[in-house]
């Protein structure tokens, strides 16, 4: 490995130095693949951290040894961007071993005349052991902000999911990668559209070259032709001649969020622009070849006709050639087991707690639940009961902030915002008690004078069944919720956040 004159001495000679003597007694974990993956150096430090006899890892590969694919693998990335990867957090299996292990990793890449024969990791790691949430171990990778030095956080790694419907968006995501081709993206707000695009772009052979992100609804519409295409000088009043997106990405991925904002006279310029791959700054007459990747994204329902004011179907066909849809979590709850994991496991590091997971009957809340805001919230959502927990290492439904929602889901089919689980505002809620409190009184058929909306009915008659079947258990909570089906910790969630209290009822 070629070294800087600077940090070595010439009238040392280095060659006749035996350097893995030192490496092998080394207090941190150590080691050196060769240019495939295979493991040729591993000291004593790292055998004793993963437990294991270095008679069964050395010549084994990297990716067999931790359990991990080919883009998951720190050592393989260093080898192929041919760069340092500086202090990053990761999360990987133990070969035999069922616990999940963290670590902070520095992998350095090896040479010999200039071409890469290897690397060596340094690594330092605590065990992370499993409870509670049955299941395999979700293979976690924590965000990195530069560590690829192309302005992403995310890989394929860091999309969690084994549903079939999730899987399938994946395997034609990887396929997509390969290719020049744009892709378009859709997905409802808080399912990981720019983490799809991220991981697309870093197992596309652009990875080295930079990533650029642009939320299309988020700038003024009199700027958005200068941000994307550039400004040359004199172009307007105070004008310098100043870089647009396209040449910031070049060679790399822009990325247009919510493209479906763009004025419509911007489009056909952009439409052009993609047609030819050439491309003029605002006021100037010379045009500049481009060469970048569109990956683009949009919320509307994709099976809905595109309104008139929104994209252009010319530009529409040309974005889509490969077309990606991420399931919402509504579709895929097999996976809320999984995700639930990965969020506690990462979250344990970021605020230094011991949560092993979460109880039966806030699982089955979330299997209830409709997820609106999709993954986002449920990472909040858990966060929020992370904090709210003290030290207590089960999650429990009195964890949960105050601001969840509650009730029963319309089931798995239903569209956002039909959910009965409906964040109540504080006036709303006193007009719903008020309305409960005539029912208490034996009213059972009145009607609220104002109009309601159909959440709120549904709700309002859930606290009706609620009252009545309490009523009729004379107030055994276990008889009540053998009689609704449900768990007595998820009944006691539902009485207290409708304010019935059992007590009233007992004889």
């Amino acid at each position: 490995m070629t070294v800087q004159s600077s940090h070595r001495s010439p009238d040392f000679d280095f060659s006749s130095v035996d350097l893995l003597d030192p490496l092998l007694q080394l207090d941190t974990g150590v080691i050196i693949t060769d240019r495939y993956g295979r493991i040729v150096f591993y000291n004593k430090t790292q055998s004793r951290m993963d437990q294991l006899e270095p008679s069964r890892v050395i010549n084994s590969p990297v990716t067999e040894v931790y359990a991990l694919a080919e883009d998951q693998s720190l050592v393989l990335r260093c080898m192929r961007i041919s760069q340092p990867i500086i202090h990053q957090k990761s999360y990987f299996n133990i070969r035999g071993s069922k616990q999940l292990s963290q670590g902070v990793f520095s992998v350095y890449p090896l040479r010999r005349e200039g071409e890469i024969t290897g690397a060596i990791c340094f690594t330092h790691s605590e065990s992370l052991f499993q409870k509670s949430i049955p299941g395999p171990v979700p293979e976690i990778h924590e965000k990195n902000p530069g560590c690829l030095a192309n302005n992403t956080q995310f890989t394929f790694s860091d999309l969690i999911g084994a549903s079939p419907e999730f899987l399938s968006c994946i395997t034609r995501a990887r396929s997509a990668a390969a290719t020049k081709s744009p892709v378009m993206i859709c997905g409802e707000t808080g399912t990981g559209k720019e983490m799809l695009a991220q991981a697309i772009h870093n197992y596309s052979p652009r990875r080295p070259y930079p990533f650029i992100a642009v939320n299309c609804a988020a700038i003024p519409e009199t700027l958005q032709e200068s941000t994307l295409f550039g400004t040359a000088r004199g172009a307007f009043t105070g004008a310098m001649a100043k870089k647009g997106l396209f040449e910031e990405a070049e060679g790399g991925t822009l990325y247009l969020d919510e493209v479906d904002s763009m004025p419509l006279s911007l489009q056909a310029k952009l439409l052009r622009t993609l047609q030819d791959m050439k491309m003029r700054r605002v006021g100037s007459n010379r045009e500049l070849s481009i060469n970048l990747r569109i990956i683009s994204s949009f919320k509307k329902d994709y099976l809905q006709p595109l309104p008139k004011d929104s994209l252009r179907k010319d530009l529409y066909y040309r974005l889509s050639v490969v077309f990606l849809e991420i399931p919402p979590l509504r579709v895929r709850k097999s996976d809320l087991a999984l995700l639930t994991k990965y969020f506690i496991h990462r979250n344990n590091i970021s605020l230094g707690l011991q949560v092993e997971g979460v109880s039966s009957s806030v699982m089955e809340l979330f299997i209830n639940y409709n997820w609106p805001g999709n993954v986002r919230e449920l990472e909040h959502v858990l966060e929020g009961a992370m904090i709210a927990s003290g030290n207590e290492t089960i999650l429990q439904l009195d964890h949960l902030p105050t601001n969840f929602a509650f009730g029963r889901s319309s089931g798995a089919g239903s569209q956002p915002g039909n959910d009965l689980y409906t964040f109540f505002p504080i006036s709303d809620q006193d007009k719903f008690l008020q309305g409960l409190d005539r029912i208490k009184s034996g009213q059972d058929n009145v009607q609220f004078e104002e109009k309601i909306n159909l959440t709120k009915v549904q709700n309002r008659r859930e606290a009706e069944v609620l009252y009545q079947v309490i009523k009729a258990a004379q107030g055994n909570i276990s008889q009540a919720a053998r009689q609704l089906g449900i768990s007595r910790q998820l009944l006691h969630y539902k009485l207290k956040k409708f304010g019935i209290t059992p007590k009233e009822f007992k004889k």
